[in-house]
């Protein structure tokens, strides 16, 4: 793998206006350090363990629609798969590790609506590093990938098609190192080119 490729993708309007990743008032967020992290809601203490994976996930069921979860943390998930709901806006500022886990993606978001990942740092060896199907309104925004294997980017072509998929911070880039993957099956995916590396 290990193919470089750049999208510069379309314009679009998030309805949020982001500053640093992490920055404001997250509704929950995920802190700590390796072997000790912390998932906060507000004031509510949603997980406290040794498992990243845990605290990412229990922080992402603790809100609802329309809130933001913010990962400081950076760890390891293993070969779980972090499942964003509709609605969900996901900040990966911390680095994200992943594992290999067949035929899924190390995040997915799966017949989903307004789904909102604006920023997320991402490195391992994944099946799909991102996986989406049957989403609609679904924003994009910094993601940056450095993995060893895997497929970056993987919009289901087998599965129920996706619609308005678009970039927040035009003209900001998605840098992918490894294989990109936009499958066929998307409606209104709004970018500008994808260049990949000589």
């Amino acid at each position: 793998m290990g193919q470089f490729a750049t999208v510069a993708a379309g314009l679009a309007l998030a309805s949020v206006v982001y500053g640093q990743c992490g920055s404001g008032t997250p509704d929950a967020t995920v802190d700590g350090a390796e072997g000790a992290y912390t998932a906060t809601k507000g004031s509510e203490q949603v997980y406290s363990g040794s498992d990243y994976y845990q605290a990412i996930q229990s922080a992402l069921d603790s809100i609802e629609s329309g809130q933001r979860v913010a990962v400081i943390a950076s760890g390891s998930i293993g070969e779980s798969s972090i499942s964003i709901d509709s609605g969900k806006i996901f900040e990966g500022c911390g680095t994200i590790n992943v594992g290999y886990r067949a035929a899924h993606g190390a995040i997915e978001s799966l017949g989903t609506t307004d789904v909102q990942i604006p920023y997320l740092s991402m490195t391992g060896n994944p099946y799909f590093g991102l996986w989406f199907y049957g989403v609609t309104n679904l924003a994009l925004g910094e993601i940056n990938m450095d993995l060893s294997d895997g497929l970056g980017i993987r919009f289901e072509r087998d599965e129920a098609a996706n619609s308005n998929v678009s970039s927040m911070f035009f003209p900001e880039i998605i840098v992918v190192n490894t294989h990109l993957i936009l499958e066929s099956v998307i409606t209104d995916f709004r970018h500008s080119q994808w260049i990949p590396s000589p």
